[in-house]
């Protein structure tokens, strides 16, 4: 049974501006996240995707609000025109960037000031429990993070995050969020399996879940003969899985 999100999310309802359904402007109350050292990390640039706006404009980047356990609005960034059977669309890409390298991502490097590695992202200050956040199979991670551990075998199209977005009802109609859950392991002379590590830390991934969405066929049919009905994309996709729980496995692991 899942558990109600706790968290309060206050958006546009586009009254002045149709472009700004589902923009995002309080968390909790708070026009900002507290989370992080300082700002932009703290500051919320985001869309609630299933609040989209009809004869959506093409953009570069676009926020999406992700769920409380990552802390951040992850950026979405323009690829190409894609169509999904047969309809239109804008296709788009999204990752964890580099706080390594990326001077606005220097605030979400953990408190004593060592930043992880590209790809990975500390979720500590969200939960509770020492969790690093990457793509499944450390797709998109620095080196170091891939080749420490046996068996990672990245692929974009089975472990990267990207969705299509139909323009004129401004509803996703494909799409793919994964998500995968690392621990620092470390060598520990004093234990057996542990002495043998050929690093003092590797990243070990523990599971990776994923969210995806695909418009369903029926619906398909009925886009294609009726264009201006935006209703069929006002629900959830019927084929739209969840493959846990998180808030509550995160719960029980913190």
């Amino acid at each position: 049974m899942a558990l109600p999100d706790v968290n309060t999310i206050t958006v546009k309802r586009g009254m002045k501006d149709i472009q700004e359904v589902g923009q995002v402007v309080l968390y909790n109350g708070k026009p900002e996240m507290d989370y992080w050292s300082g700002m932009p990390c703290n500051e919320i640039r985001a869309q609630i995707r299933l609040c989209s706006h009809h004869f959506w404009k093409l953009q570069p980047i676009f926020g999406v609000l992700v769920p409380k356990f990552v802390g951040k609005s992850i950026a979405a960034r323009y690829i190409e025109p894609r169509d999904y059977k047969g309809i239109h669309g804008y296709y788009y890409e999204a990752d964890l960037g580099d706080m390594s390298t990326d001077p606005n991502l220097k605030c979400f490097c953990p408190v004593n000031g060592t930043c992880l590695k590209k790809g990975a992202f500390d979720i500590y200050q969200c939960v509770g429990a020492p969790f690093i956040l990457t793509l499944p199979h450390c797709y998109l991670c620095d080196a170091e993070y891939l080749n420490a551990v046996n068996g990672l075998k990245p692929a974009k199209e089975i472990h990267g995050i990207d969705t299509i977005f139909e323009p004129i009802t401004g509803s996703p109609v494909s799409g793919h969020r994964r998500l995968q859950f690392n621990l620092w392991l470390f060598k520990i002379p004093k234990i057996n399996i542990m002495k043998n590590l050929t690093d003092e830390r590797l990243l070990m991934p523990i599971m990776w879940l994923e969210e995806f969405r695909y418009l369903w066929y029926g619906n398909v049919n009925k886009w294609m003969f009726n264009q201006s009905t935006p209703s069929i994309f006002s629900t959830p996709s019927e084929t739209e899985n969840y493959a846990a729980d998180i808030q509550t496995l995160l719960t029980a692991l913190a």
